[in-house]
This record gives structure tokens, sequence and C-alpha cells, in this order.
């Protein structure tokens, strides 16, 4: 009966060792699991800070683009040789007018630019597959005939790209 004592005190013993083992295992696997999440954690917040910063820089970029894209535009359309080229449309002033369009575009870098008359129809464009396309339900054009300066976000029709279209009269 000693002998079924000392082994059933043995097998007690070890279950107890077991046991603790198994605790202090899933104790330091906790510890580790809660340090993992707060290394994470700050990991991620300084991930968010820079992105966050690389966004308000792109945006301060954009921005600063659009102001530099509105103002070449504002002077293009005042220029007076454009006005009387446009004024006068023959098949000398449309090439005329068409390098001053793609010299604009260059400076831009943006992909077209285009000349519409008064009833939304595109008269004058650096890409001739807009030549004859009729824009009249874009509301960039409407705001413009409103006599509204617009800048539009939309998804081009001909070209299936989003961009950022700007309208104004040339002359009226």
């Amino acid at each position: 009966m000693r002998d079924d004592d000392s082994i059933l005190n043995n097998f007690n013993k070890n279950i107890n060792i077991i046991g603790a083992l198994i605790l202090l295992f899933l104790f330091i696997y906790m510890i580790n699991g809660f340090f993992y999440h707060v290394r994470e954690y700050k990991k991620n917040k300084v991930e968010n800070y820079y992105n966050l910063k690389n966004i308000k820089m792109e945006k301060s970029m954009f921005y600063n683009n659009l102001k530099f894209y509105i103002a070449l535009s504002e002077k293009t359309i005042k220029d007076e040789k454009l006005k009387k080229l446009i004024s006068n449309l023959n098949n000398e002033n449309i090439k005329d007018i068409e390098n001053i369009l793609y010299g604009v575009q260059k400076i831009l870098s943006c992909e077209n630019i285009y000349i519409m008359d008064k009833n939304g129809e595109v008269i004058i464009s650096v890409d001739k597959n807009f030549y004859n396309n009729n824009y009249s339900f874009r509301p960039y054009f409407q705001n413009g005939l409103k006599g509204e300066v617009t800048v539009y976000p939309a998804l081009g029709i001909t070209t299936n790209e989003r961009g950022i279209y700007r309208y104004a009269f040339l002359y009226r």
C-alpha cells in the first residue's frame, strides 16, 4: 500500500509541476502578447503620424499645383493674341491656337486642353480625339455659361479617366 501511496504522491507532484509549468507558460504568453500589442500600437501610431504628415504635404502640393494651374489658365484666357486668333477662326489660326494650347499643356503637364464653342462643342483641342465632342451637359460648362470660373473633378467621358476640369470663358 505504501508503494501505491508513493506512486500517487509522485503522480500528484508531477501533475502540480505540469500545472504550474502550464500556468507559467500561459502567463509568459499573455505578457509577451501584451508587449507585442504595445509595440505594434506604438509602431502604428508612428506610421500613422508620418502618413498623416505625408497626406498633409501632398494636399499642400496639390493646392499649390492647382493654384498654379488656375493662374496659368487665367493668363491664357486673357491672352489677347489667343482671343484674336479665335475671333478670326480659320485653318491657319487653328494651328497657331493648337500650338499655344500645346505649350500650356506642356507647362501644366495636363492630359488635354480644349476650347469649346458656346454650345459646348470642342472646336480646338490638343488631342484630335476631342474635336466635335459636345460637353454642354457637364457642370463645368453650365457654370461657365453663368460666368463662373469652375474647377470640377470628374470622370472623363472621352478618356474614361479621372481628372480636374477647369472652365472659363475666353470671351463672350
